[in-house]
């Protein structure tokens, strides 16, 4: 505790409760420290002795080891309070100017507002931070706001102060003001129980949490404490608001989301009144969950988010906020291989499926539906996958090309020719035409498919060694009128047809047939039609020996024999 003793021109330092003097500082000096008739004094929180020097007529503040001390005029200088940030508030013998010097600053500020006095008797904060001044003029104590500019309330004994000399908060808020002519000191202690607010409510958002309460209407209100339980029951301060509303972010991956919180009113002393009762959030758990990898809980808290949603008024969500959670429910479903439940979630989310997830969901959806054997509706979300691609070369992802064709194949498996081709079709035509290797990519799948399906049967002939049948159907299909086989497609059947007669013995019908092609295809190349066969229809046309004898009539045939 430290004192001012005027008389000797001195402060003393005494020990608290004993009262014993441990340092007298002011009156040994013969530099700037001397002091001269001392009155107000104020410690701030770093341990630097404030005082107002009435006799030289400015403020002095001492380094805590009274080493060095700083000074700045202040004319009839009385008394001095400090705050919690060092700020010095200063003013003169008869009340009058009362000024705030920042930390450091030897210019002051005068406080000419309204809200403070005109004439100060005394200054002191609050834990709140609050002003609490003594009016000279009123005899009333004030309560002033932090900010400085909102005044909270102002009281004082039914009867009056006689000569009111001081004010003084202590760190519970209670305010002691002595009173020189009455011979005592007035003690007001906070007395105020508030009650927690009413009609809490929570709303999802796709980045955290919404709370929102009805405002309790009180001057005693100064704002509300909003306090997070996690999942051992620990509680933890979140924050402080004075309006009616607080948000809560998605925590990093390195925190835990609370499980539930409980607000309570603080009132403007800084004190805390009892918290409501305990909001769960579980939404909350599931987004920081499903954000830390951790599949399990983010499912489990999702899931009863979403049946707290069904509750009723007191819990709601946005669409990004709903979507959130049916996205953990839906990407688990798939990661399980649970395709019906991926299906039955992944339409609850569709309408609210994040922009640049988008893509990536639909893919999801025709995997799924293409698990269930149902190649249609996998169609339709590759449709809408090509039509909110990103970017141009979206389309490309190989995994994504192979996916329209197990698609298109399995519409075909199906026997729904039409759909299987309308829907390939209706995807290039997403495609920007700038993707021409991509567009070639397809058209040939398309082509290969067509083939499949003219010469299928033939092909299968073929491979189960089935050879005087496979000549039958390859003599049909080349020689039928009206047939569709293209110059392609005509190749192959000559190549498989003279392969086939080779080996059931007819060398020279497998010559003359062989020999067609070149009519056809002037520059055929053997080697690579005998690869594009095995890579497209997984067929091995010609064996070493096949090859060296049509190699020989290819080369005769390059030299007109």
């Amino acid at each position: 505790m430290v004192v001012t003793d005027p008389d000797k021109d001195r402060f003393v330092v005494l020990r608290n409760g004993a009262g014993t003097v441990i340092e007298t500082v002011g009156d040994g000096y013969r530099d700037e420290r001397r002091l001269r008739s001392p009155q107000g004094i104020a410690v701030t929180p770093s341990g630097r002795v404030a005082l107002a020097d009435l006799g030289k007529g400015c403020i002095r503040v001492f380094s805590p080891d009274r080493a060095s001390v700083l000074s700045c005029p202040f004319p009839k200088a009385f008394g001095i309070a400090a705050d919690a940030q060092e700020n010095l508030y200063a003013w003169a013998k008869d009340g009058a100017g009362l000024s705030r010097f920042t930390k450091g600053s030897r210019q002051g500020e005068v406080l000419g507002s309204s809200i403070y006095p005109s004439r100060i008797g005394g200054l002191s904060f609050d834990p709140a931070g609050n002003a609490v001044a003594l009016d000279l003029t009123s005899h009333q104590i004030m309560l002033i706001g932090r900010d400085g500019k909102q005044l909270l309330f102002a009281f004082g004994p039914e009867g009056g102060y006689e000569d009111p000399c001081g004010v003084l908060v202590d760190p519970s808020g209670n305010i002691y003001v002595p009173d020189r002519g009455l011979k005592q000191t007035f003690v007001y202690r906070w007395a105020v129980t508030l009650p927690p607010p009413m009609s809490c409510r929570v709303a999802y958002g796709g980045a955290g949490v919404a709370l929102a309460w009805d405002a309790i209407a009180s001057h005693y209100v100064w704002g509300y404490e909003v306090r997070g339980v996690d999942a051992a029951g620990r509680t933890s301060t979140l924050g402080r608001t004075r309006s009616s509303e607080y948000a809560i972010p998605v925590p990093d991956v390195s925190s835990e989301a609370p499980q539930s919180v409980r607000v309570a009113t603080v009132s403007v002393s800084g004190a805390t009144g009892p918290a409501g009762a305990p909001l769960q959030l579980p939404g909350l758990a599931a987004l920081a969950a499903f954000r830390r990898g951790d599949q399990i809980a983010a499912v489990r808290m999702a899931d009863e988010a979403l049946d707290q949603l069904s509750m009723g008024e007191q819990f709601a969500a946005d669409s990004a906020g709903t979507a959130s959670f049916h996205m953990i429910l839906f990407l688990d479903a798939i990661n399980r291989a649970e395709y019906e439940r991926a299906v039955r979630v992944g339409l609850e989310l569709k309408d609210a499926v994040p922009p640049a997830f988008k893509q990536s969901y639909y893919r999801k959806m025709a995997e799924a539906y293409l698990a269930l054997d149902r190649p249609a509706g996998a169609a339709t979300q590759l449709i809408a996958c090509a039509n909110c691609a990103p970017t141009a070369g979206a389309l490309a992802d190989s995994g994504l090309v192979q996916l329209t064709f197990r698609v298109f194949d399995a519409a075909l498996a199906g026997r729904d020719t039409t759909g299987a081709f309308g829907f390939l079709r209706s995807y290039t035509d997403h495609i920007p035409e700038s993707e021409t290797s991509l567009h070639a990519l397809y058209e040939q799948h398309l082509q290969v498919m067509v083939t499949r399906m003219k010469l299928g049967r033939g092909f299968d002939l073929w491979r189960n060694l089935e050879y005087e049948a496979a000549i039958r159907f390859f003599e049909k299909v080349l020689t039928m009128s009206g047939s569709t086989l293209d110059v392609p497609e005509r190749v192959l059947s000559y190549q498989i047809l003279a392969a086939a007669c080779y080996v059931f013995g007819r060398k020279d019908d497998a010559k003359t047939e062989f020999m067609k092609i070149f009519v056809l295809q002037p520059d055929y190349d053997m080697r690579r039609e005998v690869d594009n066969a095995q890579r497209l229809y997984d067929i091995v046309i010609f064996n070493n020996e096949m090859i060296r004898f049509f190699e020989n009539l290819g080369s005769r045939s390059e030299d007109g024999q």
